[in-house]
């Protein structure tokens, strides 16, 4: 028994060594061509020409360029640097507005009452020279003297705000004021001044005494 179990592991480890032969045997035959090294390809593939079609590119397509926008400093300095001149919107300085001159103010006209002499004394007279009168009816913010009797006896008038003072030898007091139709006339000592159109030349007094009219005395 011991015997025959020996025989039969000698049969079976032979027939295990034959089968590993023939093994060996077939995947040499099998084996498949050598293939150069993938080094041996690299120089074939660096002599491709530049720029020639090597099938469709997967790389990836390079960004868009944005061109930044103008600093707002740059804008602001008014240069524009390398993106030009600013806006012709942008904002510029105003002008800066000049004083303007006040105009002087004209001085108020002004009237000089002269003297002259008569057969009555010295009295006030026109700038001509002809003798002035007072009306004994008036006051000296009133005159009585209008109309016709104005026409006969012009009241002595002057421009209003007109300064009115004294000549030599004209000590007494002037002054004017508003008559009813509006116009200025010069007082003396409270009285209203008029001329007569009687008088032709200076030292005349021919309306002495009429109506209530006399020369005004310096």
């Amino acid at each position: 028994m011991p015997a025959n179990r020996f025989e039969i592991l000698r049969l079976t480890a032979g027939l295990v060594v034959a089968g590993l032969v023939a093994a060996c045997s077939v995947g040499a035959s099998a084996a498949p061509p050598s293939v150069a090294p993938a080094a041996s390809q690299a120089p074939a593939a660096a002599s491709v020409a530049p720029g020639a079609s090597v099938g469709p590119s997967l790389a990836p397509s390079a960004a868009p360029s944005v061109a930044p926008s103008p600093s707002s400093t740059a804008i602001a300095q008014g240069g524009g640097g390398r993106y030009g001149p600013p806006p012709s919107n942008a904002p510029t300085s105003k002008p800066t507005a000049k004083p303007t001159a006040k105009p002087t103010a004209k001085p108020a006209p002004t009237l000089t009452i002269k003297t002259g002499s008569t057969s009555l004394g010295t009295v006030l007279v026109t700038s001509d020279g002809l003798t002035l009168y007072i009306h004994a009816g008036d006051t000296s913010t009133h005159s009585g003297c209008t109309g016709s009797c104005a026409t006969a006896w012009p009241p002595l008038l002057v421009k209003a705000g007109t300064k009115v003072k004294g000549g030599s030898g004209a000590g007494g007091r002037f002054a004017t004021f508003k008559r009813s139709d509006g116009t200025t006339q010069v007082t003396y000592n409270g009285h209203p001044l008029y001329s007569w159109t009687g008088d032709y030349y200076p030292g005349d007094t021919t309306g002495q005494g009429i109506g209530g009219f006399s020369v005004a005395k310096a």
